[in-house]
């Protein structure tokens, strides 16, 4: 709940949390329901579905800190080595 919670604050362009920033209203960003045999195409695994989030989420404090990475870092409360590890995982750091 509470990473729910701490990211649709940083996806948030203002103080208040729209229920469209939330991914369980969020139908672009939704899993589907694995009992759907209608699209098994657009089911995601858990971890690619965390890793999909994680990026956004790191590329938005990076945007609302104007390319700052300790104060991104500070924003989502992240320890450093896995802020940079994650920067270069997801290929972040090429398009700073």
């Amino acid at each position: 709940m509470q990473n729910v919670i701490t990211g649709a604050c940083v996806a948030s362009d203002d103080d208040i949390i729209n229920l469209a920033e939330l991914p369980i209203n969020n139908n672009e960003n939704r899993v589907q329901d694995p009992s759907d045999k209608t699209d098994i195409s657009s089911i995601l695994d858990y971890k690619t579905y965390m890793e999909f989030h994680e990026k956004i989420i790191i590329e938005k404090a990076l945007s609302l800190t104007k390319g700052n990475k300790s104060e991104a870092l500070q924003l989502l409360k992240m320890n450093r080595k896995t802020f940079y590890d994650r920067l270069k995982k997801y290929g972040i750091l090429k398009s700073l």
